[in-house]
Protein backbone atom coordinates (compact mmCIF):
# COMPACT_ATOMS: atom_id res chain seq x y z
CA UNK A 1 0.00 0.00 0.00
CA UNK A 2 1.47 3.23 -1.01
CA UNK A 3 0.40 6.38 0.48
CA UNK A 4 -0.67 9.09 -2.96
CA UNK A 5 -1.46 12.52 -1.81
CA UNK A 6 -4.89 13.93 -2.83
CA UNK A 7 -5.30 16.07 -5.66
CA UNK A 8 -7.64 18.64 -3.75
CA UNK A 9 -8.74 19.57 -0.19
CA UNK A 10 -11.55 21.89 1.09
CA UNK A 11 -10.88 25.25 1.66
CA UNK A 12 -11.26 26.43 5.33
CA UNK A 13 -13.03 29.37 4.85
CA UNK A 14 -15.33 28.74 1.88
CA UNK A 15 -15.27 24.96 2.19
CA UNK A 16 -14.57 24.99 -1.29
CA UNK A 17 -13.01 22.33 -3.83
CA UNK A 18 -8.96 23.61 -4.17
CA UNK A 19 -5.61 21.91 -5.18
CA UNK A 20 -3.82 20.25 -2.58
CA UNK A 21 -0.97 21.96 -2.51
CA UNK A 22 -3.13 25.79 -2.68
CA UNK A 23 -1.39 28.51 -0.38
CA UNK A 24 -4.48 30.59 -0.68
CA UNK A 25 -8.13 30.23 -2.19
CA UNK A 26 -8.98 31.05 -5.80
CA UNK A 27 -12.26 31.83 -4.52
CA UNK A 28 -12.37 33.18 -1.78
CA UNK A 29 -8.76 34.44 -1.53
CA UNK A 30 -8.24 33.55 1.90
CA UNK A 31 -4.23 32.02 2.92
CA UNK A 32 -4.70 28.19 4.25
CA UNK A 33 -2.68 28.71 6.86
CA UNK A 34 -1.14 25.22 8.59
CA UNK A 35 -3.45 23.56 11.26
CA UNK A 36 -4.24 25.19 14.54
CA UNK A 37 -3.24 21.79 16.50
CA UNK A 38 0.40 22.20 15.28
CA UNK A 39 0.97 26.05 16.75
CA UNK A 40 -0.48 24.95 20.04
CA UNK A 41 1.99 22.15 20.28
CA UNK A 42 4.49 24.48 19.49
CA UNK A 43 3.66 27.27 21.51
CA UNK A 44 3.47 24.21 24.68
CA UNK A 45 6.83 22.79 23.66
CA UNK A 46 8.44 26.43 24.03
CA UNK A 47 6.70 27.39 27.33
CA UNK A 48 8.05 23.62 28.91
CA UNK A 49 11.72 24.72 27.33
CA UNK A 50 11.60 28.01 29.05
CA UNK A 51 9.97 26.59 31.79
CA UNK A 52 12.00 23.66 32.51
CA UNK A 53 15.60 25.29 31.78
CA UNK A 54 17.02 26.57 35.25
CA UNK A 55 17.40 30.03 36.33
CA UNK A 56 20.69 31.34 37.08
CA UNK A 57 20.88 32.23 40.75
CA UNK A 58 20.67 36.04 41.51
CA UNK A 59 23.56 36.75 44.02
CA UNK A 60 22.26 38.29 47.73
CA UNK A 61 24.18 41.12 48.28
CA UNK A 62 25.81 41.15 51.67
CA UNK A 63 24.40 42.71 54.30
CA UNK A 64 26.34 45.70 56.02
CA UNK A 65 26.51 45.70 59.69
CA UNK A 66 27.01 48.64 61.67
CA UNK A 67 30.78 48.63 63.83
CA UNK A 68 29.59 47.45 67.06
CA UNK A 69 27.64 50.28 69.86
CA UNK A 70 30.38 49.46 72.63
CA UNK A 71 33.07 51.31 69.42
CA UNK A 72 30.75 54.46 68.85
CA UNK A 73 29.83 55.70 72.08
CA UNK A 74 32.12 58.78 72.51
CA UNK A 75 32.53 58.21 76.08
CA UNK A 76 33.94 54.82 75.65
CA UNK A 77 36.31 55.38 72.80
CA UNK A 78 38.97 56.81 75.27
CA UNK A 79 39.07 53.75 76.66
CA UNK A 80 38.97 51.60 74.13
CA UNK A 81 41.61 53.51 72.86
CA UNK A 82 43.78 52.84 75.83
CA UNK A 83 42.86 49.05 76.28
CA UNK A 84 44.48 48.99 72.53
CA UNK A 85 47.98 50.82 73.58
CA UNK A 86 47.79 48.88 76.65
CA UNK A 87 47.92 45.03 74.65
CA UNK A 88 50.61 46.62 72.57
CA UNK A 89 53.08 47.72 75.23
CA UNK A 90 52.50 44.64 77.16
CA UNK A 91 53.05 41.85 74.22
CA UNK A 92 56.55 44.62 73.28
CA UNK A 93 57.06 44.06 76.94
CA UNK A 94 56.70 39.88 76.90
CA UNK A 95 59.11 39.76 74.00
Amino acid sequence: MSKETPETKLCKYCKSEIPYDAKVCPHCRKKQTPNGCLIAIIVIVVLFILIAAPLPPVPMPLPVLPPPAHLLSPMLLPFTVSAILLKVTVSKLRL
